[in-house]
């Protein structure tokens, strides 16, 4: 599940195609986020690459 969008993400492709799994930075290492569990989440790689440098936003909940 990409948790920046919320819908699935595609495990039968890889980068660069848009819906492949990524491992997203929470707080981004740019900005002195560790890469460490507490700090990584899945996500799609289009959305990955549009947040770019940005911290995450918690997603509305459904």
């Amino acid at each position: 599940m990409c948790q920046l969008c919320g819908k699935k993400v595609r495990t039968d492709v890889v980068v660069p195609h848009p819906l492949a799994a990524t491992i997203d930075h929470v707080i981004p290492l740019a900005r002195g986020g560790r890469h460490e569990m507490s700090n990584v989440q899945t996500a799609h790689f289009l959305c990955n690459s549009l947040k770019g440098d940005r911290p995450s936003s918690p997603r509305p909940s459904a």
